[in-house]
C-alpha cells in the first residue's frame, strides 16, 4: 500500500468514524473465513458494520472522533464492530457472538466517545 492508498483509507475510515454512537474492538484470530462472514451476517442483522481495520490507519483515522476513546485496544489483529445509530448494538451483538464462539476476543471499546472496557 503506497502513501496515497494509505491516505485515502484514512479518509474513508475517518468519514466512518465521524458518526460512531458506539464502537467494540476485538480480536478474531482463529476464526474462519466462513465464520468471520456468519459473524458480519448477524451483525449487520443488527445494524451493525464489522470491519477488520489496519491499526495504524485506524489511529490516525480516529482522532478527533467518538472513537479516539479506545485506540488503546488497537493492537494485533484488530476487527472493529461500530454502530452510527445504536449505541447498544455492537457491544450486544459482539457479546452474543463471543458467547458462542470462544475464539472471538473482545478488548475493548467506546461509547459515546468514552472509553469501555
Amino acid at each position: 500500500m503506497n502513501r496515497t492508498e494509505k491516505k485515502e483509507e484514512i479518509d474513508r475510515l475517518k468519514a466512518e468514524f465521524v458518526n460512531i454512537q458506539a464502537a467494540v474492538v476485538a480480536d478474531f484470530r482463529g476464526l474462519k473465513v466462513e465464520e468471520i462472514n456468519g459473524l458480519r451476517n448477524a451483525l449487520r442483522k443488527e445494524g451493525v458494520k464489522f470491519r477488520v481495520v489496519k491499526n495504524t490507519l485506524a489511529r490516525l483515522a480516529a482522532k478527533g472522533t467518538g472513537l479516539e476513546a479506545a485506540v488503546d485496544a488497537f493492537v494485533g489483529p484488530t476487527g472493529l464492530a461500530y454502530s452510527d445509530s445504536s449505541p447498544v448494538g455492537p457491544a450486544k451483538a459482539m457479546t452474543e457472538a463471543a458467547r458462542t464462539n470462544d475464539k472471538l476476543k473482545i478488548r475493548g471499546g467506546c461509547l459515546q466517545g468514552k472509553a469501555v472496557d
